[in-house]
């Protein structure tokens, strides 16, 4: 069934030309409503829709029509999450010479450090805070913004906590102020990821969310990458304050970005049926078949929808997401530098080997999931992997593992870019946010494990167990989506 849509338009309401209740949109960059939203209470739409999007007499029609498209929305919440991983990732070549310098064995300013045997312990439970906040805090910030009916709100408060983190780091005297920032930014990242992912969900129809869940992330990733060498190259020439001024200018900017947004207030009154946006959902042309029913006579609640198995069934991949993302970040550069002898500016290199083409992917994947659905990419993404991962661990040259890890980049946004638009389908318009808190934090949870498992798997038994278990992983995936998609009425 269709999702209700909950885009603003301005002005004059839109002559429909569709039945309430069809999205008809061909295209992403477009300021008016794709989809209108259905009865709301007994309410007309239109009327409705005129006093949710009144102008002032001081604001300037054409201005308000920006700040209110979906385009924008989409906008915002892919530079929110991008912020958020930019932030995470900066402080990554950094935060070793910030530890060194508060515990002594690294003078101010210094370029290099000597080795410290507890460095590694204090980072990794640096990175633990951060993404152990996720999980803890991400379901209660999807509760908040469903039940305050914006995301705007709430991500502009998560952006104070980034705010905070970002002091905290440029200030930071102590471990414990280290690990006040890392929180503070667990915190921004529990807000922005949910709402902003859900904010995607509100505005587009089922038919386009898989362009622009892709479309965001490939804004995420293509941030995340530039974060590392950015926050390296200024520290180098810069120094260790300059790397939280560009922090505290990036998250100013999506202050005033988030600001601008005129978000339309979210109506929990609006209920649908939904159903997955699948193979199902499509015509043999591609085109979409959704439509809407009547409003069931009681709301779904979170634990209505946790009590389906199909939910659990995309939670895991999203939990598996996380794995693939991480496996490889303690791993990889421990097999270059030990087995290869290559030094760490080729590791970087390599690293961008695997992750240019999974970032640069996703939207292609997200245009196959709105034509054809999301069954067949997300099996064959597990079965590829079966494949992909534990040839990364195979005895070859330096060329020959960075040809194993482009088609591995390739198939790791199959797993995880039709996940994201599926879970607003399992789920009615005013869970949105819940649904998206509990994406995040399987993927957070995924991401957390991913480089304890990874690191302990291979100082065991080498790389290729670390293949190894994840091609496990993948093939244990293949029977819960076959009975996702085939035993939909197996409870």
């Amino acid at each position: 069934m269709e999702k209700p849509s909950h885009a603003n338009t301005i002005a004059e309401p839109p002559k429909p030309s569709t039945p309430p209740g069809t999205a008809k949109s061909e295209d992403l960059d477009d300021t008016e409503t794709s989809a209108l939203p259905l009865s709301v209470s007994g309410r007309d739409e239109t009327q409705l829709l005129q006093k949710d999007t009144e102008t002032s007499p001081r604001e300037h029609p054409k201005l308000a029509s920006i700040f209110a498209s979906r385009s924008y929305a989409l906008a915002c919440a892919s530079f929110a999450m991008g912020t958020d991983f930019f932030l995470y990732s900066i402080v990554i070549p950094v935060l070793p010479f910030a530890v060194g310098v508060i515990d002594g064995t690294c003078p101010a300013g210094s370029k290099e450090c000597p080795d410290d045997p507890q460095l590694g312990l204090i980072l990794g439970a640096l990175i633990g805070a951060y993404f152990g906040v996720v999980v803890l805090l991400a379901p209660a910030a999807g509760w908040i913004s469903d039940r305050l009916r914006t995301r705007r709100k709430l991500v502009l408060i998560g952006f104070l906590a980034l705010g905070a983190s970002t002091v905290f780091f440029a200030l930071s005297s102590s471990l414990a102020m280290l690990f006040l920032a890392r929180i503070c930014q667990g915190v921004s990242a529990s807000a922005s990821w949910a709402c902003s992912m859900a904010l995607i969900a509100d505005v587009y129809p089922p038919e386009l969310l898989g362009r622009a869940m892709g479309t965001a992330q490939l804004v995420f990733g293509m941030m995340q990458l530039a974060g590392p060498p950015l926050g390296g190259i200024i520290y180098d020439h810069l120094g260790y304050p300059a790397v939280f001024i560009l922090c505290g200018t990036l998250v100013a900017v999506n202050i005033i970005a988030w600001g601008l947004y005129r978000e339309r207030p979210l109506d929990t009154g609006a209920k649908a049926t939904l159903t997955s946006a699948t193979d199902d959902s499509v015509d043999e042309s591609g085109e979409s078949k959704i439509s809407a029913t009547p409003a069931p006579t009681s709301p779904q609640t979170m634990w209505h929808v946790l009590s389906s198995w199909r939910v659990w069934v995309m939670l895991w991949m999203a939990f598996l997401s996380g794995l693939e993302l991480t496996v490889y970040e303690p791993t990889l550069p421990a097999h270059l530098k030990i087995n290869l002898g290559q030094s760490s500016s080729i590791t970087g290199l390599v690293f961008l080997v695997w992750i240019v083409p999974n970032t640069l992917a996703a939207p292609a994947v997200g245009w196959a999931r709105d034509k054809w659905g999301s069954k067949w990419l997300l099996l064959s993404g597990a079965a590829l992997s079966i494949i992909a991962f534990p040839a990364v661990g195979a005895p070859l040259s330096l060329g020959g593992l960075c040809g194993v890890l482009v088609p591995l980049g390739l198939v790791m946004p199959l797993v995880m870019t039709p996940v994201m638009p599926e879970m607003s389908m399992l789920c009615e318009p005013h869970l949105t946010g819940q649904m998206y808190s509990a994406w995040n934090s399987a993927f957070s949870a995924g991401s957390t494990l991913g480089p304890i498992i990874a690191g302990l798997l291979y100082s065991k038994f080498g790389l290729l167990s670390v293949g190894v278990a994840m091609a496990v992983a993948s093939a244990l995936t293949l029977p819960l989506l076959w009975a996702y998609y085939y035993r939909r009425n197996v409870r």
